[in-house]
């Protein structure tokens, strides 16, 4: 009877015998994960071991814009934003996958021909803000050639609208509505330099799961706007920027190309 009382009052007062860590049996909180904040107009960093790259990415103004980068996952938050440029995008913070202006991501094995893909899927998690002009977007790039050093002229962007604020509508004119990945999109293209391709989701959404982007690289296929023989180089996601955008977050990107 004695031991039995020893032993309860032990284990009510948490002894260090019993648990020599004296966190009461539970698991250690894990570390947080190392950040970088890049401010310069294109500041970039390898993440993800160098599966992916995050970039600052101010390409439309010169106003400032400081991105909170995790090095491990490359979630990022916007943190500072000054932008108020009108009718023009001042800035597209991103993550991405593959070739951008030719600066390639480890191993993607990209960029390969349009009709070499078998299965392309994304997954991605944003968080909204109810400020601002904004939206978040795939930004997915189209060459005739494989060196995207000088960009992408002659060749197609391809982008799908998650969600928006503020007004801020795709480039070109509507030409469709469609049934892609399970859900209803906009259609909208405009013939620039490149071929410009946008779909907007009729119901905003903050996240996809395994989206299949080969729908919609498919489906531009057959509207003529992007042709089987050209490279797939990139794909992107982030924030275009027209105003504001302090306090958007990506998270949880992954890009699988086969």
């Amino acid at each position: 009877m004695r031991a039995i009382l020893v032993l309860s009052l032990l284990w009510l007062s948490g002894c260090d015998w019993l648990f020599p860590d004296g966190d009461n049996g539970k698991e250690p909180e894990p570390e947080p994960e190392p950040t970088v904040e890049l401010c310069g107009r294109w500041d970039a960093r390898d993440v993800a071991g160098g599966r992916y790259r995050v970039i600052n990415n101010v390409w439309g103004a010169e106003t400032a814009q400081c991105i909170e980068v995790g090095l491990e996952t490359g979630n990022f938050t916007i943190t500072r934003a000054d932008h108020d440029n009108g009718n023009d995008v001042a800035a597209y913070p991103a993550i991405y996958f593959g070739c951008h202006w030719g600066a390639c991501t480890n191993n993607s094995g990209l960029p390969r021909r349009v009709q070499e893909l078998s299965d392309v899927r994304t997954s991605w998690t944003l968080t909204p803000i109810t400020t601002g002009r904004w939206n978040a977007a795939y930004d997915i790039w189209f060459s005739p050639v494989t060196n995207s050093s000088n960009g992408y002229s002659g060749g197609a962007e391809l982008m799908i609208w998650l969600n928006w604020n503020g007004g801020v509508m795709p480039g070109g004119s509507r030409v469709a509505t469609v049934e892609l990945a399970g859900a209803t999109w906009e259609v909208w293209y405009a013939d620039w330099d490149w071929n410009y391709i946008a779909y907007r989701r009729t119901t905003p959404t903050t996240s996809v799961s395994e989206l299949d982007l080969k729908a919609f690289i498919d489906d531009a296929v057959a509207r003529g706007y992007i042709r089987p023989e050209w490279y797939l180089h990139a794909v992107e996601t982030g924030f275009e920027l027209w105003e504001g955008g302090a306090g958007l977050r990506s998270a949880d990107f992954s890009v699988t190309v086969q």
